[in-house]
C-alpha cells in the first residue's frame, strides 16, 4: 500500500466523557520512515494521541489519516494492525500468552496467515530483537529488558509499517536502553517515540514533537531539546539537569 506521508492529522481534537479536552486541534504530519521523538509533562496528551492513532479512541473533531486509512471507519480499523503496531508502557499488558512464541504468533494468527507463514514470521521477529530461542519460555520468567523486547516481537510479527512506543525505556537499567535504542536504529519504518527520557529520544530521534495541555507547542530539529527555557516552561527538566 503506498501512501505519503505515513500520518496525518488535521485539527485533530479529543474529549474525554467527563468534558476534559486532552488534544486541541492538533495538525501534524509524519512522513514515511521519520523517527519522532513525542515529548511534554504527564498529561500533555501523548497516550490519548496514540490511541486516537491507533483507533481505540474516536477523535471528538477534525481528521486522521493512518498510513491511508482513516481510524474512525470500521473498514479501516480492521487492516490498521497490518499497518501500526503499538508497544505500551508495562509490556506485561502486552504479553499474556502462555509462551513468548505463542505470544508472538497471536498476531499474525488473526490475520488469517497460514500456518507455515506464521512460523516463520515468528522466527524472524524474534530474531530481530535477539530472541530467537525463547519461543517455549514462559513471560514471567524472563527480564523487564526481555519481556520490552518480547513484546517488541509480537508488533513486528505484523510487519507494520508504522511503530508507536510509549515510554519504551520505563523499567530499563542503562545497559538495556542502549540495546532497545540500538535495535530500534536497526528496525525500518516510521517511528514514533513517547517518553520523557530526553536522553535516549536525543539519541535517536531526528525530529521533536512537543505536546503541552493537548497542543502542540514545538515540531522541529532535535535542538529542541537544548532549550533549557521551552522545556521548563513546559514541566520538562533539559538534558543537563
Amino acid at each position: 500500500m503506498g501512501y505519503n506521508p505515513a500520518i496525518e492529522l488535521n485539527r485533530l481534537s479529543y474529549h474525554y466523557p467527563d468534558g476534559r479536552c486532552a488534544l486541541k486541534e492538533i495538525s501534524w504530519q509524519v512522513q514515511p520512515d521519520e523517527i519522532v521523538g513525542l515529548i511534554g509533562p504527564n498529561g500533555a496528551g501523548k497516550s490519548t494521541l496514540f490511541l486516537c492513532l491507533a483507533g481505540v479512541l474516536k477523535p471528538s473533531a477534525g481528521e486522521i489519516r493512518v498510513a491511508g486509512l482513516n481510524p474512525t471507519l470500521a473498514a479501516d480499523r480492521k487492516i490498521l494492525p497490518s499497518q501500526l503496531g503499538i508497544i505500551f508502557q508495562n509490556p506485561d499488558d502486552q504479553l499474556f500468552c502462555p509462551t513468548i512464541g505463542e505470544d508472538v504468533a497471536f498476531g499474525p494468527l488473526n490475520l488469517g496467515l497460514s500456518l507455515p507463514e506464521v512460523q516463520q514470521r515468528v522466527q524472524q521477529s524474534l530474531e530481530q530483537v535477539n530472541l530467537l530461542g525463547y519461543e517455549n519460555r514462559v513471560p514471567f520468567q524472563i527480564s523487564g529488558g526481555e519481556k520490552r523486547r518480547a513484546a517488541l516481537a509480537g508488533v513486528l510479527a505484523m510487519q507494520p509499517k508504522i511503530l508507536l512506543l510509549d515510554e519504551p525505556t520505563m523499567f530499563l537499567d542503562p545497559r538495556g536502553r542502549r540495546e532497545l535504542r540500538d535495535l530500534l536504529t536497526k528496525i525500518s519504518g516510521t517511528k514514533i517515540i513517547a517518553s520523557h527520557d530526553l536522553r535516549f529520544i536525543h539519541k535517536l530521534c531526528t525530529r521533536i514533537t512537543l505536546l503541552s495541555e493537548g497542543k502542540m507547542v514545538a515540531d522541529g530539529s532535535p535542538d529542541i531539546l537544548l532549550d533549557q527555557d521551552l522545556l521548563e516552561y513546559h514541566g520538562l527538566e533539559g538534558l543537563d539537569a
